[in-house]
């Protein structure tokens, strides 16, 4: 802590300065009227005698009151500054927290209360931005589909290798921009606005298995499922979770070598396991690539990056997890447990 810029120190030095300088204040107007008393006693005894009761019940007391009072600056301080420790523990615990959060201004005091009004107008203005960045990219995903519906459908009257190489380019692009569209989607909707109903795990793992083993199959890889849990649920949005799984097992696939095998698992527990073959992510490592834009050094150079970033978002707003687990190099999506009494 900088002393320079610390309240509470500045505070406790003033005031320590003040009751100081006062109390040598005093001290020099007690001796200089004794002196002028006592100036005048016959004998030098009589004069000691007077200093030494100056001593007993001036001096003396006057030492006894700083302690005490040192102390009562030291809580009076603190009680002051609590409410500002407090409001700086409920913005730490605001972390993580959904968007349109703003401070509760009564709970600071008076003099603090502008500072909270203008953290709130900051907030505000960082909320609108990104509302803006996410319905913009929105507006984009949605613009550009419709083109690409239509060259797709150019594409299939034409003949030759070169079909094939702009058949993956547009599909790259209609991923990309499906990719888009949903991280959009989960990053415009608060918690609160993500519809709730109870998905079966093992089944949305097993659908997104079928839907992608053609796709591993012309790779020359292995896409395979397998139940340790039927009994695993989330409370959650259907679309979002299959997107969430569909990402993780297109990832697996990206890094997993040719005449490889991706096992997806559901269970134990709420939760679905993607394992493959690959060199596996570090939690470290996974912190950094659930961030837009940033690749695995072994993955795959198409697409965006944004599948990692997608799951994380996806788990984020259903109060799960994404985990990795290097030893076995699998990425797992963690659901939170089913509240008592939810069915």
């Amino acid at each position: 802590m900088n002393a320079s810029r610390s309240i509470y120190r500045r505070l406790l030095v003033g005031l320590a300065s003040v009751g100081l300088c006062s109390s040598l204040l005093l001290l020099a107007i007690v001796f200089v009227d004794y002196h002028l008393g006592y100036s005048d006693l016959a004998t030098r005894e009589a004069a000691g005698k007077a200093w030494h009761e100056v001593f007993e019940h001036v001096i003396l007391p006057a030492l006894l009151f700083i302690v005490p009072t040192a102390l009562a600056i030291i809580v009076v301080v603190r009680r002051a500054l609590l409410p500002l420790e407090n409001a700086a523990r409920e913005i730490e615990e605001t972390r993580g927290r959904e968007r349109g959060f703003r401070l509760d201004i009564a709970k600071f005091p008076d003099e603090a209360q502008p500072f909270a009004a203008a953290l709130n107008d900051l907030l505000g203005r960082l909320d609108a931005s990104a509302a803006q960045q996410e319905a913009f990219a929105a507006d984009v995903a949605h613009e550009l589909r419709t083109p690409l519906a239509l060259a797709r459908l150019e594409l299939s009257e034409i003949g030759g290798t070169a079909k094939k190489r702009l058949s993956g380019d547009l599909q790259a692009m209609q991923r990309l921009i499906d990719q888009l569209l949903l991280l959009a989607q989960i990053k415009a909707a608060a918690p609160s606005d993500i519809p709730r109903q109870s998905q079966e795990l093992a089944t949305l793992g097993r659908e997104c298995t079928a839907a992608l083993a053609p796709a591993a199959i012309s790779e020359g890889k292995y896409l395979a499922f397998e139940v340790v849990d039927e009994n695993g649920t989330a409370q959650g949005w259907r679309e979002a979770i299959q997107a969430a799984v569909r990402n993780l097992i297109d990832n697996a696939l990206r890094v997993t070598p040719p005449g490889g095998t991706v096992l997806v698992l559901a269970g134990p527990g709420p939760c679905l396991r993607v394992r493959d073959e690959g060199p596996g992510i570090s939690p470290d490592k996974l912190e950094r690539l659930v961030h837009r834009h940033v690749r695995a050094e072994n993955s795959s150079q198409s697409g965006a990056g944004l599948g990692l970033a997608i799951v994380d978002q996806i788990m984020r707003a259903h109060g799960g997890s994404l985990v990795s687990d290097p030893e076995v190099r699998e990425l797992r999506l963690q659901f939170p447990e089913p509240a008592a009494g939810t069915f």
